[in-house]
């Protein structure tokens, strides 16, 4: 695909420049556009999006402020580069030649002998630290207390690195070293033993890791707590299920007494997950229950309170005694929020509003919108119209929640005057928020044709004059001509290049599009014409519009 003629001789070389400095990277190409991020002077990155029609482009863009201009810049120019370097090296890869090679190594793997094959690998990729990891994770099969013991050390190792050294050396915004280190030793090591059935292998080390998480000291800034203990509770969980009881009684035993003696909330509520979720008889529940009595009442901690109570449903504790623990807790929001889900289920609604209410007042409007949504959809199964007005206003306004639904439910509760009212409000509201497109719908829904073409043509892209064109057509062909026709003299004034000319070109046959637009357009190719005497392929374009004009 030739592409040069879109660009002047100094953006050509300057994007050539670019691309064999590989400053181009996120590159994603499909058959119909190619996007890319480029990286400009002063380490600013600009994103370039080009897309392609019957094997030619369609168009350009890109976040440069050069773009903004209506030129086309050297990051595109770079990203066409990068991509016909893909696709040369896509044909290379299924030439002849390469599949000839591949049918040759099929053939001579097929007649080696197993001794020769082997002896080949050691030699060869000994050395490759990546390769060997993968051939130990594929095919060992057998573990000695050596092996482990070295997986212990590793893991000794990976806790005792000076990880505030290491996270600084390594950049502040960068993911954090140690997180990797750990997380491919669970995703490799401790993956391993547990395929080759090693589970008491597998239970030590994650003993460890929930040990050494739980004593080191502002560990949520190296790691991601979460990934890491979800990821050897999984691991637990799968072990459980695949021991006796015997076996799995250890494990219990393990976490409890760990919950009990070193209650950490980085980790214990990993733990009593596990004991929940895996460990269900009377018995389990009655010890573990112990256990979190002693904590709740040691520990000022919410998760505990949730813990105590999911214990008392399991007991089959009755409602009364499970209504007042909630009660005596209701100074923490989840607690609150559970009190409120029971009211509910039990249809006690007006109960549930009270208590979203007050637990509104009591923590403040942090997770308000659910709790907004929740109260309106309250107001609306007891009929109570004022409150549901109230709700509804909060979501739209507070909330920014451009929804129409919203709107024409409060639409529908207000008098015609009210609702006048409200209009002003809402286009007030968008308009200052910059919010033009969501007001193109409300002046539709609202069948307020003038406005939404004011907005159109005064706030909006140029594509929305004929997304919305059906609206204001009849009574505005005139004026969304003359825009059109300041458009295309405006543009034509810095036009120097095929890319520019086509948008202005595209623009004259749109004006063609509208009643009573050839003599317009016909004026204006010639004053275009007679003004850009100089700009060869300009005039080429406008004679191929004046053709078409003349074929009619």
């Amino acid at each position: 695909m030739l592409w040069d003629e879109y660009f002047d001789e100094d953006r050509l070389n300057r994007g050539y420049d670019y691309y064999i400095k590989d400053k181009v990277f996120d590159i994603i190409l499909t058959d119909d556009y190619v996007t890319a991020k480029v990286e400009g002077s002063k380490q600013n990155i600009y994103e370039v999006k080009i897309t392609f029609k019957d094997e030619k482009i369609d168009s350009l863009y890109c976040t440069c402020p050069y773009c903004y201009a209506d030129f086309n810049c050297k990051h595109m120019v770079a990203t066409l580069y990068k991509r016909d370097e893909i696709l040369k090296n896509k044909e290379y890869d299924i030439s002849d030649e390469n599949y000839n090679k591949i049918l040759i190594f099929e053939d001579i793997l097929k007649k080696i002998d197993e001794t020769t094959l082997k002896k080949f690998i050691y030699d060869s990729l000994k050395d490759n630290e990546d390769f060997v990891e993968k051939f130990i994770n594929e095919f060992q099969t057998e573990f000695s207390p050596e092996d482990f013991d070295n997986y212990e050390n590793m893991l000794e190792n990976i806790f005792n690195i000076d990880i505030v050294e290491l996270y600084n050396e390594n950049g502040f915004y960068e993911e954090s070293p140690f997180h990797k280190y750990l997380l491919n030793f669970i995703n490799n090591k401790i993956s391993l033993l547990y395929k080759n059935r090693e589970y008491d292998y597998v239970l030590q080390l994650l003993y460890i890791i929930y040990d050494n998480i739980g004593q080191k000291k502002n560990v949520k800034q190296y790691i991601d707590t979460d990934e890491i203990l979800r990821t050897c509770n999984y691991y637990i969980e799968q072990v459980i299920d695949h021991q006796d009881k015997m076996e799995n009684d250890e494990v219990f035993n393990y976490l409890i007494t760990k919950i009990n003696y070193d209650y950490n909330p980085e980790t214990s509520n990993y733990l009593i997950d596990i004991c929940l979720k895996k460990f269900n008889t009377l018995k389990y529940n009655k010890e573990l229950e112990k256990v979190i009595d002693y904590l709740v009442e040691n520990y000022e901690n919410e998760d505990l309170i949730i813990y105590k109570f999911k214990i008392m449903q399991r007991l089959n504790y009755d409602s009364h005694q499970k209504e007042n623990f909630l009660k005596e807790n209701k100074k923490y929001k989840n607690v609150m929020k559970l009190m409120i889900s029971q009211k509910i289920n039990q249809n006690d609604y007006n109960v549930a509003i009270e208590l979203l209410e007050e637990n509104k007042s009591i923590h403040g409007n942090t997770d308000s919108l659910d709790d907004t949504l929740l109260l309106f959809n309250l107001y609306k199964i007891i009929n109570d119209k004022n409150n549901v007005k109230k709700e509804l206003k909060e979501i739209i306004y507070e909330f920014n929640i451009k929804d129409m639904m919203y709107i024409n439910e409060l639409k529908e509760l207000c008098t015609a005057n009210e609702w006048n009212r409200e209009t002003n409000n809402l286009i007030n509201f968008y308009n200052e928020s910059y919010e033009y497109e969501f007001l193109n719908i409300l002046y539709i829904n609202e069948k307020r044709y003038e406005d939404l073409f004011i907005n159109v043509t005064k706030n909006c892209n140029v594509e929305s004059i004929e997304k919305y064109r059906k609206y204001y057509e009849e009574s505005h062909s005139k004026e969304i001509l003359d825009f059109y026709q300041n458009l295309i003299l405006e543009s034509s004034k810095t036009a120097k290049h095929k890319g520019a000319y086509n948008v202005i070109i595209n623009y004259l046959n749109t004006m063609l599009t509208y009643t009573d637009s050839v003599n317009q357009v016909e004026s204006l190719i010639k004053v275009l014409k007679n003004k850009y005497k100089n700009k060869s392929l300009f005039i080429k374009k406008l004679n191929e519009v004046q053709e078409k004009i003349d074929n009619k």
